[in-house]
């Protein structure tokens, strides 16, 4: 089971995507969404989360959606009590209205809307649903020894409206998930720069899927310029 939940990870991970394999009890669900709810909510109920994963048929690929248009695949791995979570992606860029939607509905201080903005730039985007969501069913009809699936696509509200903001941790927003992109570049130069044709590949698979930060420039200028 390890290698075939590997396997799945190193793909996903090519797109840039977390995969993220919970066991139960079920007691460490608060960073599934790469921890945003869990660091602004004093006390973020993950028991919506829990017994959507215990409820999940092992012959069925969930494709969700929450409030926030952030989207999942949820698989239950056939013959055990592991349940993979991919994700969070995005279909698309969020506006400034959406934005706004989500700091009405969560009841988020204003101030924080660049940091939310900053969060949703470096959450991967699929440009192709069609490709990414074949990729998925191809994978996980593979390490399922060909069994076939269905596919659920369905919404997932994960009762965020009952949570109550937490205003002591206004600076600690889900950084690591912005460090992670940085990471990335900073291996994607380091690939281009000693040759390692393989890497940077991969590298820049991975970082296409992000709105570049501000910072940043463009990165593939940049590799260029370095080769």
């Amino acid at each position: 089971m390890e290698k075939n939940l590997a396997f799945l990870e190193n793909m996903v991970q090519c797109f840039g995507v977390t995969m993220r394999v919970f066991d139960e009890p079920l007691s460490d669900l608060e960073n599934y969404d790469g921890g945003l709810r869990s660091c602004l909510f004093q006390k973020h109920d993950t028991r919506p989360l829990a017994e959507f994963l215990r409820a999940m048929d092992s012959a069925v690929i969930y494709i969700l959606e929450d409030i926030d248009s952030c989207h999942y695949c949820g698989l239950k791995y056939a013959g055990g009590d592991s349940y993979c979570v991919i994700g969070p992606w995005i279909e698309s860029a969020p506006s400034a209205d959406d934005i706004n939607g989500i700091i009405t509905r969560n009841k988020i201080p204003q101030r924080l809307k660049p940091e939310l903005e900053q969060y949703f730039n470096n959450v991967p985007h699929m440009h192709s649903r069609l490709c990414w969501e074949a990729m998925l069913i191809t994978i996980a009809e593979h390490i399922s020894d060909g069994a076939a699936f269905t596919v659920s696509y369905q919404k997932f509200n994960a009762d965020d409206t009952e949570s109550d903001y937490s205003p002591e941790q206004d600076a600690v927003l889900p950084v690591h998930v912005i460090e992670e992109v940085y990471k990335k570049e900073d291996a994607l130069l380091d690939a281009v720069q000693h040759g390692n044709l393989k890497t940077a590949l991969q590298c820049a698979a991975h970082y296409s899927n992000y709105r570049a930060p501000e910072h940043s420039g463009n990165i593939f200028k940049t590799a260029r310029i370095i080769c």
